[in-house]
């Protein structure tokens, strides 16, 4: 049943992979790309952005220019994360994973997201790929488990500011509540440790002014975005309606995730 949901995830991406034009942000990742590995580093902070993406991004370049194919990295990685939602949300419920898989897949954030030339899909598999690592290491204390969780820990940090706070939240609950002892705490820090260089090495550069709301107003409109079914310019009404032939394949969509709907809720029953 998971495998279908999947596939059904997947072929929704690839129906959407050019249902809005190629922007400002998808270009900037890709002409960052572009540059010497060594400016990459430079020129992303220039952007306050982090490097690891731009890195991962820089092969394709070898072998192609057209921006779909960009798109269909991000694509590539979101629906790795519909299959690592599954395994991990399992450690708890199968059932429930079944329903949360399902309902990744109809995520407008993560449908939009899968395919924009952005960090973005690359960071939801890495924190699902941390988290995993953590509820591994939680219940066998195998020293694997705990480099894997290092690994990617380094990883999603270069990815992405944001996932500082993941690794704050993991630190503080595996060493409170699961009683990970000092290894854990250790390994939270030298994490963080690692990441702190980057830090240092772009407060001087310069940087140009950003066109981004501020800091109160964008939280606010990031909340409200959520509670209209998207991050307010793209909702799945915008996504569908505007996508000319599109419509007529949606309908073809949605009756079989009703199918599908019905065979969970008969499962789960």
């Amino acid at each position: 049943m998971v495998a279908v949901i999947i596939i059904w995830g997947i072929l929704i991406r690839l129906i959407f992979i050019n249902s809005h034009t190629f922007w400002y942000d998808e270009a900037i990742a890709i002409s960052i790309a572009r540059t010497p590995i060594a400016e990459i580093f430079t020129v992303s902070a220039s952007y306050n952005w982090t490097p690891l993406f731009a890195l991962l991004l820089k092969p394709i370049l070898f072998v192609t220019q057209d921006h779909l194919v960009f798109r269909l990295f991000s694509l590539i990685l979101g629906s790795l994360s519909l299959w690592l939602t599954y395994r991990v949300i399992s450690f708890w419920s199968k059932p429930i994973a079944l329903m949360t898989t399902y309902f990744m897949t109809l995520s407008p954030l993560q449908v939009y997201f899968a395919v924009e030339v952005r960090e973005y899909t690359l960071i939801v598999l890495e924190a699902l790929t941390l988290t995993y690592f953590y509820k591994m290491y939680s219940l066998d204390r195998k020293r694997l488990y705990l480099f894997g969780y290092m690994v990617v820990g380094i990883l999603t940090l270069y990815t992405h500011f944001y996932a500082a706070l993941l690794i704050l939240t993991f630190g503080v609950l595996g060493f409170r509540k699961d009683r990970l002892g000092r290894s854990w705490l250790l390994v939270n820090l030298c994490i963080l440790g690692i990441f702190s260089p980057w830090l240092y090495a772009i407060k001087d550069i310069s940087r140009p002014p950003c066109w981004c709301m501020g800091p109160v107003t964008g939280a606010l409109a990031t909340i409200a975005g959520f509670s209209v079914n998207g991050m307010g310019r793209v909702p799945f009404y915008d996504i569908l309606y505007n996508a000319g032939r599109i419509m007529s394949v949606w309908h073809r969509i949605v009756s079989v995730y009703f199918g599908i709907l019905f065979i969970l809720w008969l499962n789960l029953a």
